[in-house]
């Protein structure tokens, strides 16, 4: 499952999370993000158990975009205790991604 997250709820989520935390950072204009969406999806349902997702809009969280510098979208970030462990800019296949989840949920 993937929660629309806003600036607020994400650091009390991040602070709080046992588990690693993936997020997404889409705009709804842009086309790589809607594909990229799809794969996130499947993926979130394959590993929900041990991975919390996360969706922010760029559009409407500007003060998250400056915070972990975000420059283009699609952008995917993994924390892991509060901590950004890894990030990936641009639209990912699903080996890239799920290595990238598998490296956190061993």
């Amino acid at each position: 499952m993937i929660t629309e997250i806003k600036e607020d709820l994400l650091k009390e989520s991040i602070k709080n999370s046992e588990k690693p935390i993936l997020i997404d950072f889409y705009a709804t204009w842009c086309g790589p993000c809607k594909v990229s969406a799809l794969l996130v999806k499947e993926i979130s349902e394959k590993y929900s158990d041990s991975v919390e997702f996360y969706k922010v809009n760029v559009d409407e969280n500007q003060e998250l975009i400056n915070e972990y510098q975000i420059r283009n979208i699609p952008t995917f970030i993994l924390i892991e205790n509060g901590e950004i462990k890894n990030k990936i800019v641009g639209r990912v296949d699903r080996e890239k991604l799920e290595n990238l989840i598998s490296e956190y949920t061993n």
